[in-house]
């Protein structure tokens, strides 16, 4: 089975497609908050877009998304994400960095099929990602865009989280390609071209969780010094989160950012070790929410794109979390979210999906 077919049977046979009257949101992993459907429905998009599911499937599809996603008014703040009494209902950067994602997807989905008159879908899409940018500025003093932005409107404080900060750009990025592919973005280009303020790395090599400019880095460094538990619990996060890192400098990278392809091959080279496979197992933050093995894999097939590892790091998902029996991801307290996950693996190198191949008798992925 190739990948296509792979993926196109995946979508068959997934409980968890959305579909009209059925849609299966997820609990943002471990965290355990209720979630709205954009998310589920973003991800899902890139999917689709890498399937047979045929233009029936993806009329259907694309109505489902724009009854879900016009029901917001975008010009008075962005999406809500989840239901919280105790953090921000927007979820930081990084729901609209996926929102986003998932709009521009449903775009390209609509050229690909020739929809882009459908329900006047591609003018609809284009605006929302402009009514939902002109809620964030970016700050050239502080290299980020230091407000999160409620769904009505409310600015609250700095997303400090890192890959927050840099899905974001990546996302934006992204949709500028289509908004005005002439346009400079100086906002995207200030915030990467300062990547070594922001992004430091920790004590073993994975990426730091937080923002690395003052006072947000020293604040976390010096809690933990003081705090053992803090400084084991967050070394553990980064261990999670630092194949997510990887996959938004994947983005970056294919969306014309090519000075990005040196900071993924050194940010792979930690990948390499048995420190940072060991704790992979049982790690909270890794493949039952963030599928680390898809991301790894996807870095390194813009290094080389049939080196063995990737194999290694796919099959290490796989063979932890696919049922090949019934076609699911298992073994997660959320699993609508770690099966629309999979949608990571379609940014893999084109040269990759060329020659994968998937044996399902086995639950074993081989290069043809």
């Amino acid at each position: 089975m190739n990948y296509i077919d792979f993926i196109s049977e995946f979508l068959k046979r997934s409980p968890f497609l959305p579909k009209k009257d059925s849609i299966i949101t997820g609990t943002n992993g471990l965290y355990g908050e209720v979630e709205t459907s954009y998310r589920i429905l973003s991800h899902w998009s890139l999917l689709i877009k890498e399937s047979k599911i045929g233009k029936d499937g993806v009329v259907g599809f694309i109505d489902l998304f724009l009854n879900e996603f016009e029901n917001h008014d975008l010009e008075v703040g962005p999406f809500k994400a989840r239901d919280s009494l105790t953090k921000d209902t927007s979820n930081g950067l990084i729901g609209t960095a996926w929102n986003i994602e998932g709009i521009v997807s449903v775009i390209e989905l609509c050229r690909m099929y020739s929809l882009t008159e459908y329900r006047d879908a591609e003018a609809t899409l284009l605006k929302m990602i402009r009514d939902i940018y002109n809620h964030y500025n970016y700050s050239l003093s502080d290299c980020n865009w230091p407000n999160v932005v409620e769904p009505d409107g409310k600015r609250l404080g700095l997303d400090r989280t890192f890959n927050h900060q840099l899905w974001f750009a990546a996302s934006k990025y992204q949709s500028y390609k289509l908004l005005a592919s002439n346009e400079p973005l100086e906002d995207v280009s200030h915030f990467i071209n300062n990547l070594h303020v922001n992004q430091k790395t920790n004590h073993v090599g994975t990426i730091y969780h937080t923002l690395g400019t003052y006072p947000h880095y020293h604040k976390t460094f010096i809690k933990r010094l003081i705090s053992r538990a803090y400084r084991v619990d967050m070394v553990q996060k980064e261990y999670g989160y630092h194949g997510f890192n990887l996959l938004a400098f994947v983005r970056l990278y294919n969306d014309g950012k090519k000075e990005i392809l040196g900071r993924i091959v050194e940010s792979l080279k930690v990948t390499k070790t048995d420190n940072f496979r060991t704790n992979q197992e049982n790690n909270r933050y890794g493949s039952s929410y963030n599928p680390v093995g898809l991301e790894i894999a996807v870095a390194i097939s813009y290094t080389s794109f049939d080196n063995p590892d990737i194999l290694f790091w796919i099959n290490h998902h796989f063979s932890n979390h696919f049922d090949e029996t019934i076609f699911q991801f298992k073994n997660s307290n959320d699993l609508p979210t770690l099966n629309a996950r999979l949608y990571e693996l379609t940014y893999i190198n084109k040269e990759t999906k060329n020659i994968l191949q998937y044996n399902v008798s086995e639950n074993l992925w081989s290069f043809k």
